[in-house]
Parts: C-alpha cells; sequence; structure tokens
C-alpha cells in the first residue's frame, strides 16, 4: 500500500471505492491471516510520500468506518500501514495515540461504531 494513495484518499482526491479496488487483495490476505491463530500478518507499506497526519484525517478515517465504506479490517491495515510508516509524522501525539486504537484488533476486538465514536470525540 503506498503512502501517496492513503494520502489521496485523505484528501478526497479518490473515494473508497477506488481505494478498495486499489488493495483489494491486500485486504483479502491481511484478513485471512488475522484469522488463521498464531498466524504472521504481513504489512506492506510504500514509503513513497512523506506527509503529517493531522485530524481531519482521523476523523474521516473515522467516518469511513462509520458510513460503512470502510469494515473494521480495512481500517486496521491502514492504521498499521501508518503506524509502522517512518514517513508520517503527527500533528500531536494524542492523533498517534488514537490511531492505534485503530489497530491491533486481535487484542482488543474487532472495531465497533462505540469505538470510533470514542474516538472522534477524543480528538474533536
Amino acid at each position: 500500500m503506498e503512502l501517496s494513495i492513503i494520502y489521496k484518499l485523505f484528501e478526497g482526491k479518490i473515494d473508497c471505492i477506488q481505494f478498495k479496488k486499489l488493495y483489494r487483495n491486500e485486504f483479502e490476505i491481511f484478513a485471512e491471516k488475522k484469522r488463521l491463530i498464531g498466524s504472521s500478518v504481513f504489512i506492506n507499506i510504500k514509503d513513497d510520500i512523506d506527509f503529517v497526519f493531522r485530524k481531519e484525517y482521523l476523523l474521516r478515517l473515522c467516518d469511513f468506518f462509520l458510513s460503512e465504506n470502510l469494515n473494521s479490517s480495512e481500517i486496521e491495515y491502514i492504521a498499521d500501514c501508518l503506524l509502522l510508516s517512518e514517513n508520517i509524522s503527527y500533528e500531536n501525539d494524542d492523533l498517534f495515540d488514537q490511531l492505534n486504537l485503530l489497530s491491533d484488533q486481535g487484542i482488543d476486538g474487532e472495531l465497533t461504531k462505540n469505538d470510533i465514536t470514542s474516538i472522534r470525540n477524543a480528538v474533536r
């Protein structure tokens, strides 16, 4: 997954349908591997740009879930890509912490609309 494409998604230059078509295979492999107990999950991130992760991007990611344009596994994969990238900086430390809540659903449980609403309320 290219950071530049994630950035385009956040900036509204591509929509979720286009985004999901580009990464359908990655999303399917990620979801399948997550279901297998003890399986390693490979995160394929291409650091092709640098950008600052802003509050608006986290809110947009939450909205994609609430509007059912992206599912919890897709949100988790995007969050993992962002968190693992060395080319992302954060507008503030709280955004990093809130984005981290979207990751590791195997430990914390699958995302719910209540989880996302709590994250949205925390960053407003």
